[in-house]
């Protein structure tokens, strides 16, 4: 699949680019430390086969945490909510990470 640059969608990332200067990239992954604090994209995968991008969607990068995110996700669709959480449980604080 082909994603296609939208333009609309770019001046959203460009507007919030200007804020990852308040930001500052972790340094206790060494993926993390390697990372440029600019880097910002947006990609919007549809149910239509269809792909909308915006930003640095080229550059490589780590997941790191997110990868949870996409993981409950897929394991979700597959199981469902009840068995899913019935085996691992939840905490929705929304305290931040630890380390």
């Amino acid at each position: 699949m082909v994603c296609r640059h939208y333009q609309e969608l770019d001046a959203l990332v460009q507007e919030a680019k200007k804020r990852t200067e308040e930001g500052k990239v972790a340094d206790y992954i060494p993926a993390l430390a390697e990372s440029e604090q600019d880097s910002l994209s947006v990609t919007i995968y549809h149910a239509e086969n269809t792909c909308l991008t915006a930003g640095d969607a080229d550059r490589t990068f780590t997941l790191q945490s997110i990868s949870k995110v996409l993981s409950l996700a897929l394991v979700l669709m597959d199981y469902g909510k009840e068995k899913v959480f019935s085996c691992v449980g939840q905490e929705p604080t929304g305290d931040p990470l630890r380390v």
